[in-house]
């Protein structure tokens, strides 16, 4: 169905995905991630994945894929990544795609938002970074 990625709060980046990505969903949304990514500042992301029917097998090949391409850059800039999984079926298998190439990034899974949202205030604050050092820029049309 779709997704959006909001940097309004950057350094926070708020990620919603809704339905089944189809491919060309699924690189788009790649995409954002790539350009947020380009900023070349480091920032937290809260993706909230429960309103997600699936996630397919080609979905996992495209996010293995990025997660490979991009792996020192997703270390260097994300301090943290609160994941809203509400669906324990999807929860194993997102952790049994770390088996196959975990994260590069620290990532914990959140059921709710608020609960993903105070984890990466931590972890910004945990790097010394503040609110009030960034000013919001709308990345993603």
């Amino acid at each position: 169905m779709g997704f959006i990625v909001d940097d309004t709060k950057f350094p926070i980046v708020r990620c919603s995905i809704e339905g089944v990505l189809n491919d060309k969903e699924m690189q788009k949304w790649l995409a954002a991630q790539k350009r947020t990514l380009m900023l070349g500042r480091k920032f937290a992301t809260i993706v909230d994945t429960s309103g997600v029917k699936e996630w397919t097998a080609l979905n996992r090949a495209a996010n293995t894929k990025f997660l490979k391409e991009n792996e020192v850059a997703l270390r260097n800039l994300v301090v943290g990544c609160g994941l809203v999984m509400t669906n324990s079926l999807m929860r194993g298998m997102a952790t049994a795609m770390t088996w196959v190439i975990p994260f590069p990034h620290p990532i914990k899974y959140c059921d709710s938002l608020r609960e993903a949202e105070l984890y990466c205030e931590r972890q910004l604050r945990s790097h010394g970074i503040s609110y009030a050092s960034y000013h919001p820029k709308t990345i993603i049309p």
